[in-house]
């Protein structure tokens, strides 16, 4: 026995079946993008159809659509069969996990044997074609198409020169924003009460008249809880520590010398502005991972538009006349915003 175990001849048909079961998952992988099988090529969205879809909206919404809306519905309801059918063309049903144990679940609940195996229901349910009406089953094939038609053929590298031209073409989103650092008296609405605008202007007269900087005044006014200094904020910062208002009102004041009373959340404030900087756009290598993944989103987004116009092209696509639609649904026998979603019917599309 351990003779044979230390056998070559072993070794050799032991890593020719890696070799072979490795090979098969590229293939599998490889290959998920392949037609495999012939699916119907023509589609029909019925009066019926449209009259499910105007019903939906009207359960979603409140209100029925109009005719712009209703086409956009039903061309979404053709994009949605058109990826449906390019998944079962490609075989994305078959060892498909999400597929697999949704089809299982679904057996054994109509089943009345409770001792059939996983693989006995699931081959049960594709003899009944239950992977065919499955609204779960469905939405997952065409999501993964979806993803299929994100996917490059080739990838490409991402130039620095793309993301920064990617960066400029929306500065706002990517500025650093404008901060200012200043110093602060503080005199308390709640200590000084109907006084408070009062005491600030005498003690604004006071700190021109002595020509007093901010390192001096500091000490004049109350306790402030954050300090009286305030380093590199942002118009967020400062609306965070003084409330609304606070920074419009700033944005008026002269660096280098003492504003006039500017209102917070709390009382009054005094205020030196130090330095001003302005809004600076953010060092590539910052953002770089963000960048590349908004550019790969961008060209997947208009990868899947050009794969979609083109499956599209290789069908027939029929759709009733919307007016037929409308005689068969009345909105007076649905009530409004219920949160349903109704499944459109699903045409046989054979194995």
């Amino acid at each position: 026995m351990k003779d044979w175990l230390r056998s070559p001849a072993l070794h050799f048909l032991l890593i020719g079946g890696l070799l072979f079961a490795a090979h098969a998952r590229w293939r599998r992988a490889s290959g998920a993008g392949e037609v495999q099988a012939e699916v119907p090529k023509t589609i029909v969205i019925s009066a019926a159809e449209i009259a499910q879809l105007r019903r939906q909206w009207y359960a979603q919404s409140g209100r029925l659509p109009d005719p712009g809306e209703l086409r956009a519905a039903i061309d979404h309801a053709i994009d949605e069969e058109v990826l449906y059918r390019e998944a079962l063309a490609r075989a994305l049903d078959r060892d498909d996990e999400v597929v697999r144990e949704r089809l299982v679940s679904v057996m054994g609940f109509l089943s009345d044997d409770e001792k059939r195996d996983a693989t006995a229901l699931y081959r049960a349910a594709l003899e009944l074609g239950l992977d065919r009406n499955d609204l779960v089953v469905r939405r997952h094939l065409v999501q993964l198409m979806r993803l299929l038609a994100r996917r490059p053929e080739v990838p490409r590298p991402v130039t620095d020169a793309e993301l920064v031209a990617l960066r400029e073409r929306e500065p706002e989103r990517w500025q650093s924003p404008a901060e200012v650092t200043l110093t602060h008296v503080f005199l308390s609405e709640s200590r000084r009460g109907s006084r408070v605008d009062r005491d600030a202007r005498d003690l604004l007269e006071r700190l021109l008249v002595e020509h007093a900087g901010a390192d001096r005044a500091s000490a004049l006014g109350d306790p402030f809880p954050l300090g009286t200094e305030v380093r590199h904020a942002s118009e967020r910062d400062l609306q965070r520590i003084f409330g609304a208002g606070f920074a419009q009102a700033l944005a008026e004041v002269t660096p280098g010398q003492w504003s006039g009373s500017i209102r917070s959340s709390y009382g009054r404030h005094l205020v030196w502005v130090h330095e001003r900087i302005p809004p600076r756009m953010t060092p590539l290598e910052a953002i770089r991972s963000q960048l590349l993944q908004q550019l790969r989103d961008q060209r997947g987004e208009e990868r899947a538009r050009a794969k979609l116009r083109a499956w599209r092209a290789g069908y027939v696509v029929e759709v009733a006349d919307a007016r037929q639609a409308e005689a068969r649904f009345d909105p007076a026998l649905y009530p409004a915003r219920v949160d349903v979603t109704l499944p459109r019917p699903q045409p046989f599309l054979g194995d």
